[in-house]
């Protein structure tokens, strides 16, 4: 398993926010963030409308999210922002605990959440001219009303190959041309413009949200890249200077296209990939597979999704079965679902057995008393298995 897991933003506690939220104002504090803006502000021209638009944007926001991790501890892991499920003003992304809202009319400043005014978080551009407050505008550009469907990003994944001649922004089919918006379904770029105002300029990093739907960006090439497993990147060899796999990427000191390439090689995974599950937890995504466990933080209770396929929570001193979902079958996996329920698979992907409790968000603990809980996001137990009975 990857050491790091990036995760739905909208599947996360509100705690788990907030220790977001103070890593990204710590690195601002240390004048480290600022380094990020600068970055991308600089030469928009070497990393879009190319073929290493992808793998440019993938180093660079690893880049942010180990700087987040250093100043903050290695719990830290860059959300993603998922706007085709969480596409409206009153989604939870913009609350004041993480994101903020939408920008006030007239100036677009935001005034709610821990980015409003330039006193709290002063933006940078070489520009001047333009304010040192962040600023949003949702759905004031005419050519983006709506940001993209979960349909878009269907059609948008059905695009081969990676990309085509001419390289830029004309080149069609491409699949990176079509992801970054060029051409239709137009993905990345509408969600700059829908959202306006500080997004919508090459210093758009000044904006926070930057990194969490460049996160999503990323997620859905990941996705393509399983997908198309046949298809790689393109150009390879046979490309524009600084487009191959073995060219430099600048301003990258030493790093070169190919490293971009592979998520997984970078210590990473998404909670789409069902990423198996640690400690005494499961999350929205995580997985177990054959003789996987989670434990109690004492120790003393073990779930376990055994080889004959079920699931069963054991005391582990006297070793001793304390509740199962009883289903046998040949083993496939059991996942924590992202709708909240806990289901199980076959080997053949089929569904075999689940919870029947559903709730987005939802998290399974195995817990000291000896018990299997369901709890949502706002830390109510839903659902627990009957206790255990000590001997």
């Amino acid at each position: 398993m990857a050491d790091i897991v990036r995760r739905n933003q909208a599947m996360l506690l509100p705690a788990e926010k907030q220790q977001f939220i103070q890593a990204v104002l710590e690195l601002k504090r240390r004048s480290l963030y600022d380094q990020y803006t600068s970055v991308h502000a600089q030469a928009p021209e070497n990393y879009h409308q190319m073929p290493r638009f992808l793998p440019w944007h993938r180093i660079f926001i690893a880049r942010l999210e180990a700087g987040l991790r250093q100043v903050a501890g290695a719990s830290i892991t860059l959300p993603y922002w998922d706007w085709t499920v969480d596409r409206d003003p009153s989604a939870s992304i913009w609350s004041d605990i993480f994101m903020g809202g939408n920008g006030r009319t007239g100036d677009g400043m935001v005034t709610s959440g821990p980015f409003a005014g330039a006193d709290r978080w002063r933006c940078i551009d070489p520009d001047p001219s333009v304010p040192p407050y962040l600023r949003r505008q949702f759905g004031l550009n005419p050519n983006a009303r709506a940001l993209p469907t979960a349909a878009d990003v269907d059609e948008c994944l059905r695009h081969t190959p990676y990309d085509s001649p001419p390289w830029n922004g004309d080149s069609d089919p491409s699949f990176r041309n079509s992801l970054e918006g060029q051409i239709a379904p137009f993905i990345h770029n509408i969600v700059h413009r829908w959202v306006g105002g500080s997004m919508d300029r090459p210093s758009a990093p000044n904006d926070p949200l930057f990194f969490l739907h460049h996160c999503n960006i990323d997620r859905i090439w990941a996705q393509w890249q399983q997908q198309h497993s046949t298809q790689g990147y393109r150009p390879n060899g046979d490309g524009p200077p600084g487009q191959n796999p073995g060219d430099l990427m600048p301003p990258f000191d030493n790093v070169r296209v190919g490293a971009g390439l592979d998520h997984r090689q970078l210590g990473y995974v998404y909670d789409t990939e069902n990423p198996t599950a640690q400690g005494d937890r499961m999350l929205p995504g995580d997985t177990l597979r054959t003789n996987d466990a989670i434990y109690s933080p004492n120790s003393q209770y073990r779930l376990i999704y055994q080889g004959d396929g079920n699931l069963v929570l054991y005391r582990v001193s006297p070793f001793t079965p304390v509740w199962a979902s009883g289903k046998m079958h040949t083993p496939g996996m059991c996942v924590m679902q992202m709708n909240g329920d806990l289901v199980v698979y076959d080997s053949g992907g089929h569904q075999v057995w689940n919870l029947g409790f559903t709730g987005r968000g939802n998290r399974l603990y195995v817990t000291n008393s000896g018990t299997v809980q369901l709890v949502n996001l706002a830390g109510n137990v839903v659902w627990h298995s009957p206790q255990a009975v000590m001997a």
